[in-house]
């Protein structure tokens, strides 16, 4: 059920063209989906689910495997419902003219038509599909005039960018827009829906697709395997109950553009039921919306108002928040490819998690960890909490297995419990480091091991408000320190804070150092003053760069175009990295250099390390090519490309990266960092 939410939500037109609430749809018929037996559950999920969608072609049931062999012992057949049927093979192709004249001459009589094209070669294919556009057979059952479709196409325009648009995050390239027509009709044509049937080899030819793009035909793919569909593609789902099949789009095939998919998957052996499906679609067949309209079902995925605010959610709520966790990443998140698990098996272990949730604390932390199986830095569950948090005024790095103080941020503390840089936390509100590190490494997803690490050691010093701390310390002097305090006793901003440190300091008369970090709008006119007067420059990214101008700085130091340095892609459709023609992302290149003129030409050195990451590992790289500029430290933390979220029920939202980004020589930057 979960799946065909999902598949539905962000794949169906219907949900958004009616303004259907289909959150609602889902927690109202969960329990009787839940609670019902394998007879009852095609019955309850169409007639408590579907049918909300008031779309007749939508249907689920059992299906079957099987492989459909032999040829058909009827080319032409007019059924009892007056519906003519024409099967095409390499058996009949001799008398293909005839078969077609005999189904002109009776489409006065006939309610539909079903044209099965299974079991051809491709040459013969090809001969009967031109033989169908010589008699303009296709023209005499589309009694209105025809326009051929064309996919929306998003661009990004530039990266980085100060603010990215809005309307570019998702869609889904279901929604068409109409151009200049491209059929016209016949006389004497008849209105009657036309249902190909066809197998995943077939190169359906263009006036077909016309006429299934201007909703006067439906596809039916009878197969024996789905091996060839893309994972984003499934239209067989395993439940409890075994095989079900139901109504979504089924790439056939492939071509120099993009796979066609079928309207229905249908696995049959028995000729008379398939035909008796094709016959039921052709009885449910109605008119889409002719014209349909641009819809941006990003606000979907973020802002979803429908979402209960409880801040506890119901049982259905929360299956419904992993569903939509699973459903999100597994159509649109672009680094599907790099995680580490089987995201199929991901969601069936956290659905019994949900079910079985008994508090507010336990579901954020199932959400949290299930988003760590994502490996993304950028990915991290924000809501608001009942207490407001506070951190012991330590920063810490783990160095050779152990948690070692490198910072303590608040003067007075380090001077009452005489606190020295190098000496080592053993345990933390009595609990042991390795056992913590081991515990909460689960709800933290990471790029890379040493990203999971850094945000360790700022977490296990994080708590609520007036609660009290412990912390056992092991001096440089081979002594241990018990340390007592209150998290209240410190602000978060002074807990996060470095020391007094300058932005902009002279090491030399030759060398500036630049705080990227800590660098303010109110030095702006000093650092560039220096910039004029010292030729070699250190940039420290070892932080998120804060200073707001700072494109307008890039501008000043890069030889060419600032954002001539890499390649953007953005999903559009669900990302299918097996596929050679992968038309799920649009390209935006950005490594055809063009020239600048800089302001200061300097020589320039970037401190970085794991603390490197998104936007300042986007200035990294379009310094360093665009500069010359040398990267000096460790590995960057390896997540970059702008941040999106997706809200869920108990008023959380799940933020992860939303674009690929490639840098100069073509490689990613997930999980990988850029190189010093």
């Amino acid at each position: 059920m979960g799946k065909i939410w999902g598949e539905i939500k962000y794949f169906n037109p219907y949900i958004h063209i009616n303004n259907i609430n289909w959150n609602k749809a889902f927690t109202d018929c969960y329990f009787k989906i839940k609670n019902c037996n394998e007879n009852e559950f095609p019955k309850i999920t169409n007639d408590e689910l579907l049918s909300k969608l008031n779309d007749p072609l939508v249907r689920f049931g059992f299906s079957k495997r099987n492989k459909t062999n032999g040829k058909f012992e009827n080319s032409f057949e007019i059924s009892s419902n007056s519906v003519i049927i024409l099967r095409l093979n390499d058996w009949a192709n001799e008398n293909v003219d005839g078969l077609i004249e005999k189904a002109i001459e009776n489409r006065h009589i006939a309610k539909g038509f079903i044209l099965d094209i299974r079991n051809l070669t491709e040459e013969t294919e090809k001969q009967i599909f031109s033989k169908l556009d010589k008699h303009e057979f296709l023209r005499y059952f589309c009694a209105t005039t025809l326009k051929r479709t064309s996919d929306l196409v998003m661009e990004y325009e530039g990266f980085p960018n100060e603010r990215s648009p809005e309307n570019i995050t998702f869609y889904k390239s279901y929604f068409k827009i109409q151009n200049k027509p491209s059929i016209s009709i016949l006389s004497k044509s008849v209105e009657a829906p036309i249902i190909i049937i066809a197998e995943k080899s077939n190169p359906l030819s263009k006036s077909i697709l016309d006429l299934r793009n201007n909703n006067k035909c439906k596809i039916i793919s009878v197969n024996d395997t789905l091996t060839h569909i893309p994972d984003s593609f499934i239209a067989s789902i395993k439940t409890k109950f075994g095989e079900i099949a139901y109504s979504v789009k089924i790439p056939i095939f492939n071509n120099s553009t993009k796979p066609i998919y079928s309207d229905f998957l249908i696995n049959e052996t028995n000729e008379k039921k398939i035909i008796e499906f094709a016959e039921k679609q052709i009885n449910n067949f109605s008119e889409f919306v002719q014209q349909a309209e641009i819809i941006d079902i990003t606000n979907d995925i973020k802002m979803d108002l429908n979402f209960n605010e409880n801040s506890f959610p119901n049982e259905a709520e929360r299956v419904m928040a992993v569903t939509k966790i699973y459903s999100v990443i597994k159509y649109f998140f672009p680094f599907k490819e790099l995680m580490e698990c089987n995201w199929d098996e991901v969601y069936k272990r956290f659905l019994p998690k949900a079910i079985n949730c008994t508090s507010r604390n336990e579901y954020i932390n199932l959400i949290k960890e299930m988003s760590g199986f994502i490996n993304d830095s950028h990915g991290f569950v924000w809501y608001i909490r009942e207490k407001a948090i506070r951190k012991i005024p330590i920063t810490a790095i783990y160095l050779e297995n152990k948690m070692v103080i490198s910072e303590v941020t608040n003067e007075e503390f380090q001077s009452i419990h005489k606190i020295e840089i190098g000496d080592e936390i053993i345990e933390i509100n009595g609990k042991i480091i390795q056992n913590l590190i081991e515990y909460h490494s689960k709800f933290i997803s990471a790029s890379r091991e040493i990203t999971l690490i850094r945000d360790l050691m700022r977490n296990l010093l994080i708590d609520e408000i007036d609660k009290p701390f412990t912390l056992k310390l092991f001096s440089k002097e081979g002594k241990i320190k018990n340390i007592c305090g209150n998290y209240g006793e410190f602000t978060i901003s002074e807990s996060f804070k470095k020391k007094s440190k300058k932005a902009i300091k002279e090491i030399s008369e030759s060398i500036l150092y630049v705080n990227l970090f800590t660098l303010s709008d109110n030095d702006t006119q000093e650092i560039e003053a220096k910039l004029t007067k010292f030729k070699n420059v250190i940039f420290d990214m070892r932080g998120y760069p804060s200073y707001s101008k700072m494109l307008t700085l890039l501008k000043q130091l890069c030889k060419f175009n600032v954002f001539d340095w890499g390649v953007v892609k953005i999903p559009i459709i669900s990302y299918n990295p097996a596929s050679e023609d992968d038309n799920s992302f649009v390209f935006k290149t950005c490594i055809n250099k063009s020239k600048a003129s800089p302001k200061f030409n300097n020589k320039i050195a970037v401190l970085v390390n794991e603390e490197t990451q998104s936007y300042g590992e986007a200035i990294c790289e379009a310094l360093r090519v665009n500069s010359d500029a040398i990267l000096i430290g460790s590995n960057t933390a390896g997540a970059n490309g702008d941040v999106t979220f997706m809200s869920l029920p108990g008023n959380l939202d799940l933020m992860f990266s939303q674009m690929v980004v490639l840098i100069s020589d073509g490689s990613s930057m997930q999980k990988v960092g850029l190189f010093p």
